[in-house]
This record gives C-alpha cells, structure tokens and sequence, in this order.
C-alpha cells in the first residue's frame, strides 16, 4: 500500500485496501485500516471511481467504530452520494450498510439499559428507508 501510494497509484492502493478491510476489521486493526483508508481517499482527490466510493464507506465504518463520528458522517455521506451516482452496485451496498450505521451517533448507540437492542431497531428502520428502490 505504501509503495503504490507513494507512486501515485491511487487506483491499485484502493483495490488492495478493497480486499483488506475484513482482515482489518475482523482483526481489530482498526486504526491501520482507517489510517490506510484514509490516506488514500484524501490521495485521490475529488476523482470518482467505484474504489475510492467503496474505500469511503469503508473509512467511515472504521472512524465509527473508534468512536470518530464527526470524521466518519461526511466520509458515509460522501460513498453514498458518489455510489448513487456512478449506479455501481457493490459501492451501493457498501454506502448504504455504512451510512446506515454511521447516521446513530455517539448518544444513539446504546438504550438507557447500555444494550444494543434500540441501536440495532433503529439501524434496520433506516437501512429499509435507504434501501427503497435498489435491485
């Protein structure tokens, strides 16, 4: 990843990070991944590519999990507007899994009892409100 972003290959940087970001996230590396994610998406500019719409989506779920949600809202807001309008299905997916758990902050997270169970009711009410429509 290092090599290809310090030679400007943004698009390879992106598609390695595309087949790294479960490891990351199953491993607990979650700092790398965002670290990594980020990077790369700030390399890339104001381009738009299915990559870099996937890797924004999966930015945001990295910053989230450490608890960054000011940072990790406009990054799931930008994969969701950028997969909408390149109409590519896998960054579809991943935007709105992404937006859908970014869009409950901080103070939504847990029920008064510091359980999931309202988080997760929210999170499927807003994943069938934003997924209206897709094939």
């Amino acid at each position: 990843l290092g090599w290809s972003l310090d030679g400007e290959q943004v698009e390879p940087a992106l598609r390695l990070q595309y087949h790294l970001w479960f490891y990351w996230l199953r491993r607990g590396y979650w700092h790398e991944g965002r670290q990594w994610a980020i990077r790369a998406i700030h390399q890339a500019g104001e381009r738009e590519s299915t990559p870099l719409a996937i890797m924004l989506s999966y930015g945001a779920l990295f910053s989230y999990i450490q608890g960054r949600f000011s940072e990790a809202e406009p990054l799931a807001h930008r994969a969701l507007a950028m997969a909408r309008r390149l109409e590519d299905t896998d960054a579809l997916i991943a935007a709105h899994m992404t937006y859908t758990i970014t869009s409950i902050n901080a103070e939504q997270a847990l029920d008064g009892a510091g359980s999931m169970p309202a988080n997760w009711c929210r999170c499927r009410r807003r994943w069938t409100a934003c997924t209206r429509g897709l094939p």
